[in-house]
């Protein structure tokens, strides 16, 4: 993003999105607030993220890309937060993003009943992480917060290349 002076003095925000550096979105109010910011950073950041809600979502999530490693995160809220938006953004050719509302108790009994042992202990929302050629799923042991999740996220795309088999 890059804040370029108007002719008129009034300074205008340029949004460069991702893959369309060519065609930059002009930040659309007269008045820059957080909150208008935010919003439209936001609406800008491509999703590469499932969202699990009906038995349908869930089974095709899991035969998409059978042999990658999902990434599934179950959360109180129906909507994808912006900072998983991000790490999908950043790990989706080597991981698949799932966002599973808790509420959703047909598309949890769906993915154990195929394998991902997730389970709700209270403490939502929680990240899995799910190795099929292992039949592995573990609980991200960490903070959720993104930088220690990129962290997270790239020791594990890192283990994939170098074809370890534990998560």
């Amino acid at each position: 993003m890059r804040k370029v002076r108007a002719s008129s003095g009034s300074p205008v925000v340029k949004l460069y999105p991702y893959r369309a550096h060519d065609n930059p979105k002009t930040y659309p109010y007269q008045r820059i607030t957080s909150k208008s910011l935010y919003k439209f950073v936001s609406s800008h950041i491509p999703s590469f993220v499932d969202v699990l809600n009906v038995k349908k979502d869930a089974l095709r999530f899991l035969e998409k890309k059978s042999h990658q490693v999902k990434v599934l995160l179950v959360s109180q809220r129906k909507k994808v937060s912006l900072m998983f938006k991000a790490l999908s953004k950043d790990f989706h050719q080597h991981l698949d993003f799932a966002l599973v509302p808790a509420s959703s108790s047909s598309v949890i009994k769906t993915l154990v009943d195929n394998g991902l042992r997730i389970f709700d202990d209270g403490q939502l929302p929680a990240v899995f992480i799910h190795q099929s050629a292992i039949s592995k799923t573990r609980k991200y042991p960490g903070k959720l917060a993104y930088d220690e999740l990129h962290k997270y996220m790239n020791m594990l795309v890192r283990r994939i290349r170098g074809l370890k088999t534990e998560l």
